[in-house]
C-alpha cells in the first residue's frame, strides 16, 4: 500500500502518532507533533515512506491525554490480509487508500463466499453487557499484546495477526477484567460472526489466510 486515508472514531480528542515498520521516526504527524491532535471524526491521511509504500506493517499510537493512556493498534498493510473502505481497525475507519500496482482499495463489504482456511488474520469483536471492561489479547508465544485498553459497552474493535504470515496462529488469549478465555484460531474449530467469547466479546467480522471473511457461527 502506498497511501491510506484514516477518520478518527474515539469518544476523546487524542494525539496520534503513526509508525511505519522498520523507520524510526514517525510518518504522521511529521516533525510538528502539535499536527497531530485529533478530534473525533477527523479525518488524516498517511503516506509511504519506504520507496513510496507502507511497508508491510504501520502502527498507530493513541494518546488520550484525560485518562492518560496509549493504545496502539496495528494495521496489516502488505495486501496479503483484506484492506479497504469500510473496515475498522481500533478507532480508525478506512475511509480510502492505494496500492503501488492495484491502484484505488475496493470497499470490503459482505459477501456470500466465505470460509475459514489457514488461520484467522483479522478480527472484530464488539463488547456486550453493561460495564466497561479492561480488555487484553494475546497471541501465542508473543510478548507483546495485540490490544490492551479499557473498552465500554457496544464498543466495537479490531486484533490483527502478527506471526510471519499475517495469522493469529493457532490460538489467542483473552483477558476480560483479568479472567482468561482462550480462542482457537487455527480454523480447525468453528469461528466467526456471532460467537461469543468469555460471556461478553461477539466476534462481529473475521478473515483467515485462504479462506476470505469467516462465515457466521449459528
Amino acid at each position: 500500500m502506498t497511501q491510506l486515508t484514516l477518520q478518527y472514531r474515539g469518544s476523546e480528542p487524542a494525539y496520534i502518532e503513526v509508525y511505519q515498520k522498520k523507520l524510526k521516526d514517525p510518518i504522521f504527524p511529521g516533525t510538528d507533533p502539535s499536527l497531530g491532535l485529533v478530534e473525533p471524526g477527523d479525518t488524516f491521511t498517511i503516506i509511504g515512506q519506504d520507496k513510496g509504500t507502507l511497508s508491510t506493517e504501520i502502527s498507530l499510537h493513541v494518546y488520550v491525554e484525560s485518562i492518560d493512556e496509549t493504545v496502539i493498534t496495528k494495521i496489516h498493510t502488505s495486501c496479503s490480509q483484506p484492506i479497504g473502505p469500510g473496515m475498522v481497525f481500533g478507532d480508525f475507519l478506512v475511509l480510502e487508500g492505494y496500492s503501488q500496482d492495484g491502484g484505488l482499495l475496493c470497499p470490503q463489504e459482505s459477501s456470500d463466499d466465505c470460509g475459514c482456511s489457514g488461520k484467522v488474520t483479522v478480527l472484530t469483536f464488539k463488547l456486550l453487557g453493561d460495564s466497561d471492561r479492561s480488555i487484553e489479547i494475546y497471541q501465542k508465544k508473543v510478548k507483546e499484546a495485540l490490544i490492551k485498553s479499557s473498552v465500554t459497552p457496544g464498543e466495537e474493535f479490531t486484533i490483527t495477526g502478527v506471526d510471519n504470515k499475517g495469522t493469529m496462529g493457532t490460538e489467542i488469549s483473552i483477558f476480560i477484567d483479568g479472567i482468561e478465555t482462550r480462542l482457537h484460531t487455527s480454523c480447525s474449530r468453528p469461528i466467526g460472526p456471532g460467537m461469543v467469547v468469555g460471556s461478553l466479546l461477539e466476534i462481529v467480522k473475521g478473515y483467515s489466510l485462504d479462506g476470505g471473511q469467516l462465515c457466521p457461527v449459528q
